[in-house]
């Protein structure tokens, strides 16, 4: 994995001190017959299942990178919420790996086996990527993922959209989703550090976004095919349907997360959760 191509620098002075993150652990007993894991529309459904089918071989990649790139960080508070940001991702990878091994289970072993297929070419993706691709372009590629979550994550609070239900599946979104909004700048913090242009930002986010959502719509149709529905037409999960706008406006030269207010129920909720065990 190459080093950055440019100096660090420091954000701007102006700039309010990042988030203070936790790192919880919730456990979310997901059962066996995954009761609301496809209840009311299959087709949105199953993009959150395909989603969460992603989630474990991106985690930790992400968690890769950042390891690899803290001795660049040179702020003290970026490092703080790299630091956190990684242990975060580490419990959603958890969560979401043991919720995608039931849902394999239920679904057979022919279906499973066509999903797998998927998965490993995702996770040889990301593989490659560290060996062919410098720092600075994982950075900025993963700052478009952010991006793009954060902005699902927003149009999921102001039009009231959840997943289905109040079981554990929609539990492990909720709080998936809290913490995402929670850790919305890091990424871009990291991107700044290492002196990132916005044009390379533009470009490489696009890829990043590209990448996910084409994954996204394979998984979502392997799914879909499962349940005998039609697979015709290009997939984008409801979110980023509903909130293309929001979307849109991760690529303006202005768009900075830390401009982003968030609603105080985020933080009441999140406060009830578990913090992680030490060790």
């Amino acid at each position: 994995m190459s080093t950055p191509s440019t100096v660090p620098r420091t954000p701007r002075a102006s700039r309010a001190a990042t988030s203070r993150l936790t790192v919880r652990s919730p456990r979310f007993d997901i059962p066996d017959d995954l009761a609301d894991t496809f209840d009311g529309d299959l087709s949105d459904a199953c993009s959150r299942v395909a989603f969460s089918l992603i989630l474990p071989h991106l985690e930790p990649y992400l968690i890769r990178v950042y390891r690899a790139l803290a001795p660049h960080i040179t702020d003290a508070r970026i490092a703080a919420d790299v630091e956190a940001f990684c242990g975060q991702e580490a419990q959603h990878h958890r969560g979401h790996a043991a919720a995608n091994r039931k849902i394999r289970a239920f679904l057979g072993p022919d279906t499973a086996g066509r999903l797998l297929a998927v998965e490993e070419r995702i996770e040889a993706d990301y593989r490659r990527f560290e060996t062919e691709r410098s720092l600075r372009f994982q950075a900025a590629f993963i700052e478009g993922f952010e991006a793009m979550t954060c902005a699902m994550g927003l149009t999921g609070l102001e039009t009231g959209r959840r997943p289905v239900g109040d079981g554990p599946w929609a539990a492990l979104w909720r709080w998936h989703l809290f913490e995402e909004l929670e850790h919305r700048n890091v990424a871009f913090d990291v991107y700044e550090q290492l002196g990132g242009s916005y044009p390379f930002r533009v470009a490489v986010g696009a890829r990043s976004q590209l990448h996910f959502l084409r994954a996204l719509h394979e998984l979502h149709g392997i799914l879909m095919e499962h349940h005998g529905a039609s697979t015709r037409g290009v997939h984008l999960p409801p979110l980023l349907r509903q909130g293309w706008r929001r979307w849109l406006r991760t690529y303006s030269p202005r768009y900075d997360p830390h401009a982003i207010e968030l609603p105080d129920a985020i933080g009441r909720y999140l406060a009830t959760l578990p913090l992680a065990r030490a060790g």
